[in-house]
């Protein structure tokens, strides 16, 4: 196989992820020996890994958020109209 170029190796973490190891074996024995031998390759793949863990973490909402919504959403609503009393 030809050398893998940076670009080789932008692409195919695109398509596979950033876990190299789950890569196909011919793309990922590649992109080791590249990872192994660039700075700049292991910088791409750790700020892909990292990307990969931040979207796996479920946002968290900020404490009392729920509570300040329904508080808004029942001081817009409209007051609901009174019955009137039957004669």
């Amino acid at each position: 196989m030809a050398e893998f170029t940076i670009t080789e190796l932008e692409a195919a973490l695109d398509r596979h992820g950033a876990d190299v190891e789950r890569w196909p074996t011919d793309l990922r024995v590649a992109a080791l020996e590249l990872i192994a031998n660039s700075e700049m390759a292991r910088g791409i793949v750790e700020r892909a890994q990292s990307i990969e863990r931040t979207l796996r973490q479920p946002p968290k909402a900020p404490r009392g958020l729920a509570d300040r919504i329904v508080s808004e959403a029942l001081r817009q609503s409209p007051p609901k109209p009174r019955s009137r009393p039957k004669r």
